[in-house]
């Protein structure tokens, strides 16, 4: 259970890194303990909060072909970003390809790593 959250926590980490690098509007200016410290948040809202909300907005999300899940990964970036003071999105095009970038991330590292996990 833990070596899930770590490797959460890890992936976050990455995709807030990519996102900074090839995301225009998108800038993390800490150090790197600063960036595993928004890792460690962005995880622990992802692992928490976004099944809560995945199961409280199920008939819009079954109405929209499950595209509502995408507005609450964007929902659960921005709400980092407003927590941590050295991560700032600008625009909505920059949290859209964020939150892309960190799902993207999250499905392919979680695929070759969950074997491992287990």
């Amino acid at each position: 259970m833990i070596k899930r959250f770590i490797v959460r926590i890890l992936t976050c980490t990455l995709g807030i890194a990519l996102a900074a690098k090839y995301v225009p509007g998108v800038d993390f200016y800490g150090s790197l303990s600063s960036l595993l410290f928004a890792g460690l948040v962005l995880g622990t809202l992802i692992t928490f909060v976004d099944p809560v909300l995945k199961i409280l907005t199920f008939p819009l999300r079954l109405l929209t072909l499950n595209l509502f899940s995408l507005v609450i990964d964007m929902a659960i970036i921005w709400a980092t970003a407003v927590l941590i003071p050295d991560f700032n999105i600008v625009g909505l095009a920059a949290l859209f390809w964020t939150a892309i970038v960190v799902y993207a991330l999250n499905s392919i590292l979680w695929t070759i790593f969950s074997p491992l996990l287990k």
